[in-house]
């Protein structure tokens, strides 16, 4: 394999094969796997929104923001327990309806670790909400693609998604919590 060739290079030499690569007879020259038509059809939208995330996470991390982050919120550690997974548990689920989902958990991952490691506080105990949490983007269109896909839909208003999914995400923060503190022990 080629050792210097990254995610990104080997995702565009992929794209590019797509459109190169005959499909179906092979006496028509023209058909292709891909074409610009269908590549115009692709909800781009969705894929710069779980880039973007990734990107903004990658930022955090390189910058050094998450590390200097956890440790001026090292304080939040001298909570209770159950009060920081609490906490975390709401800030993420509704961080989470506003920036992807995974752009979330890896951009509080790393800080969250710092807060944990600077108080003394198992990290699972902080990391497992986080994970979990992330999850639970129900509320708007912009929180995860399917998301986004159903909203376009037309079939759902915004005003409905976001009445759902508070209800989802009260219930889903009351069984994370409660998770968290009882369960997340025995199993780390």
């Amino acid at each position: 394999p080629l050792s210097g060739l990254s995610d990104s290079v080997a995702a565009i030499i992929g794209v590019v094969l797509c459109f190169l690569i005959p499909a179906g007879d092979l006496n028509d020259r023209a058909a292709r796997l891909l074409d610009w038509k269908t590549a115009e059809s692709i909800p781009w939208g969705v894929v710069l929104l779980f880039g973007g995330g990734m990107a903004l996470a990658g930022a955090m991390r390189y910058s050094g923001m998450s590390a200097w982050l956890g440790g001026e919120l090292a304080i939040i550690g001298t909570l209770p327990v159950i009060l920081l997974i609490a906490l975390v548990t709401l800030l993420i689920i509704f961080l989470t309806e506003i920036t992807s989902n995974v752009a979330t958990a890896a951009a509080t991952m790393p800080v969250l670790i710092a807060v944990g490691e600077a108080s003394g506080i198992d990290v699972a105990l902080l990391a497992a909400p986080v994970a979990l949490a992330a999850s639970c983007a129900f509320m708007l269109p912009m929180a995860t693609g399917p998301n986004a896909v159903i909203y376009a839909s037309g079939k759902i208003s915004l005003e409905q998604m976001a009445r759902a999914g508070f209800r989802l995400n009260l219930l889903a923060s009351v069984a994370i919590i409660a998770l968290s503190y009882f369960l997340a022990p025995l199993v780390f």
